[in-house]
């Protein structure tokens, strides 16, 4: 009975094993030695991952009091406080982290490059507030500044 079912199986034999690489034999041809190339990771934040529901669940349990449920976190006509908080709290983060980046070329002896990087990154990332997010301050604290 195997013998039978043997004989009906196709035949199976091991591959041939691949030719091995020959080399170059001319001058012209030069080997560069072998590296990886990673790609870069995307950089995903909250907002872009979430949907607006859950992002207004985050901000309302983050900052509590400064948004109310079913209150619109990208744009509404009354304003959403915790959406500006949470802005500001990532701008805070990306500062800390050129920051870190400027000590550390400081600390490796390229100061006039840290010195530099300070200077931009405090020219891109300094807060330019709004009319609307003015009085949403003025607001928050008891129309103090």
């Amino acid at each position: 009975m195997s013998a039978t079912i043997k004989a009906g199986l196709p035949s199976f034999d091991l591959p041939i094993p691949l030719p091995a690489p020959s080399e170059a034999k001319d001058a012209s041809v030069i080997r560069m030695p072998k590296f990886v190339v990673y790609a870069p990771r995307p950089v995903l934040t909250e907002p872009m991952v979430t949907s607006k529901s859950a992002l207004a669940l985050l901000l309302r349990q983050r900052y509590p009091g400064a948004s109310v449920k079913g209150q619109d976190p990208l744009q509404s006509r009354v304003p959403n406080y915790a959406a500006l908080m949470y802005r500001d709290d990532e701008r805070l983060a990306r500062i800390s982290e050129f920051e870190h980046l400027a000590a550390t070329l400081k600390a490796i002896g390229t100061a006039a490059e840290g010195s530099d990087l300070l200077k931009e990154m405090h020219r891109t990332v300094w807060r330019q507030p709004t009319w609307l997010e003015d009085a949403m301050d003025r607001s928050y604290n008891g129309s103090r500044r």
